[in-house]
């Protein structure tokens, strides 16, 4: 055997080869590419779905026990655990109107850009007494 079919044949063995929880080989895993079945894959995955179930809902048990121990240890309430959201002021306030346009009566702000009747002109003939 050549040093490159050893090298291929090495890799191939690996990819292979899948390595168990304890770290040994576990040949009942190994698959060649090419002849699994769609049957096959469809019950692997049904296999790997239960034992993702199984670990989520130990892993909830054990957070929710984590979190029940804390919970009573410093007496937390849950207002404290889960504190309610600030809501956001969208209204604005008002401010009342400083300059009205005696012809047409149109009233602004001060705010802004200025309208047309007052714009470069002397602001204090149009001010709201």
């Amino acid at each position: 055997m050549t040093i490159s079919a050893r090298l291929r044949w090495l890799i191939e063995i690996n990819f292979l080869y899948m390595y168990d929880v304890n770290s040994t080989f576990n040949l009942s895993k190994v698959h060649m590419t090419s002849s699994v079945s769609y049957k096959d894959l469809l019950a692997q995955r049904t296999e790997l779905e239960q034992k993702i179930a199984e670990a989520r809902a130990s892993e909830i048990a054990d957070a929710l026990s984590k979190i029940q121990t804390l919970v009573s240890e410093y007496g937390l309430s849950p207002d404290d655990v889960f504190p309610a959201k600030k809501q956001k002021t969208t209204s604005r306030s008002v401010v009342e109107p400083k300059y009205r346009d005696p012809v047409t009566g149109q009233t602004w702000t001060g705010r802004g850009k200025p309208p047309l009747w007052i714009k470069d002109k002397d602001r204090a003939q149009f001010e709201i007494k």
